[in-house]
């Protein structure tokens, strides 16, 4: 089992849309009764399997309260991953969709960007999930629907952010098979040089 790159995944949305709850679903496999909001920031980690290669994924948990906005940003700083959470059974306003893509936008550089629609244990808001998916295809975002409580989705999401940094796995590779080649390279030059 190799483990080459750990993964920084931000979880962002209003208060109450059960960012929360998918982490410790995804975590603890389940969800604990009494859940209270965040204030500032949680933190948990999960291993991810890919192959043979370990992938440990930190989510970082961020408060949804309004006042708490401006800390959010501090945890967006080295984000390869951020999940951008809307709650299913609500009405929704395409201002806030909006609110939170710029937000993400401007102030993060991840490589991979989520809207996560929660919550579809509960009857659905049809109006909330078209506005969610035409704004995610219209963004060039993925759109992936979940429940917490029934987990679905829930590995299946984590699996996806886990494969889509592969990619850095096999650059680290390189660079360290690089790196040693050149170090061969050296040494060799130091027994035939002076």
């Amino acid at each position: 089992m190799t483990q080459n790159v750990t993964v920084k995944c931000v979880m962002v949305g209003d208060s109450g849309v059960g960012k929360s709850a998918l982490a410790l679903s995804f975590v603890k496999g389940y969800v604990p009764r009494n859940i209270t909001s965040t204030i500032g920031t949680s933190f948990l980690v999960q291993n991810v399997y890919v192959g043979k290669h370990k992938i440990p994924i930190e989510i970082w948990d961020t408060a949804g309260q309004e006042r708490y906005r401006c800390l959010t940003r501090l945890y967006y700083r080295d984000a390869n991953v951020v999940l951008i959470m809307f709650d299913l059974s609500l009405p929704i306003q395409k201002k806030n969709i909006y609110y939170w893509i710029n937000e993400i936008n401007e102030n993060c550089e991840c490589t991979k960007n989520y809207i996560i629609g929660t919550k579809n244990d509960l009857p659905i808001n049809l109006e909330t999930y078209k506005k969610l998916i035409n704004i995610a295809q219209k963004k060039q975002l993925d759109f992936i629907s979940t429940s917490a409580i029934t987990r679905k989705n829930i590995n299946t999401l984590f699996s996806q952010i886990a494969q889509t940094q592969l990619p850095k796995i096999k650059i680290n590779k390189n660079k360290i098979q690089i790196q040693e080649k050149q170090l061969e390279n050296a040494s060799l030059l130091k027994m035939f040089c002076c």
